[in-house]
């Protein structure tokens, strides 16, 4: 009898073990996977006085693919006073304290028509820069009925003419960046010359 109330009692423990493998809350680190892609959207922030640059008729949006190993990459897009850059966006994403940090870089393109003893030619040329970083939070969702994390920060992009050839100082604007995962799986970048024309 003893033997048969030792086997019982050792087939509870057993079982409660194996539903204790499943469920449970999200956590950090190790047991975290950021891999996805990403995209976000970055608004400019209203001045709270009129000292402020921060670009608050700005608007821009990205896309980043996290991968298991090294820097996520993608595409960036930036409209400011009338000029839109293109560019790309760098970045990492830190299981431990779920934070993406990541660069961005893009330029506005003039297009000018060369007409050289009757054959006419386009050349594309850097006309404005804008690049800056971007920091942001990644919030787990675990309701199963959205993307796996929401993402919320800022970037700081600082916006550059080019006058004569030469780049001048620019201003820095502040933005709000908002954003989710799209996806669990790093999907193929968009590919920038089909966005901008250029090669």
């Amino acid at each position: 009898m003893k033997q048969v109330l030792s086997l019982l009692v050792a087939f509870v423990f057993l079982q409660t073990q194996s539903w204790a493998l499943s469920g449970g809350p999200v956590y950090a680190g190790a047991q975290q996977s950021l891999v996805g892609t990403y995209a976000g959207t970055l608004v400019g922030e209203i001045p709270t006085d009129s000292t402020q640059a921060t670009g608050a008729n700005g608007l821009g949006i990205f896309v980043i693919g996290i991968p298991a190993l090294g820097a996520g990459s993608g595409v960036f897009a930036y409209f400011d006073a009338g000029v839109t850059f293109f560019g790309t966006i760098v970045g990492i994403a830190d299981p431990d304290k779920l934070k993406l940090s990541a660069l961005v870089q893009g330029q506005a393109n003039q297009i000018l028509t060369l007409n050289s003893g009757g054959t006419v030619s386009t050349l594309s040329v850097p006309d404005a820069f804008a690049s800056g970083q971007l920091v942001a939070d990644l919030e787990p969702r675990n309701n199963g009925t959205g993307s796996a994390f929401r993402m919320t920060g800022t970037a700081t992009l600082n916006v550059r003419d080019v006058v004569n050839g030469v780049t001048q100082q620019g201003k820095t604007n502040t933005l709000a960046v908002d954003g989710f995962q799209q996806s669990t799986t790093v999907s193929g970048t968009v590919s920038l010359t089909a966005l901008t024309g250029a090669q």
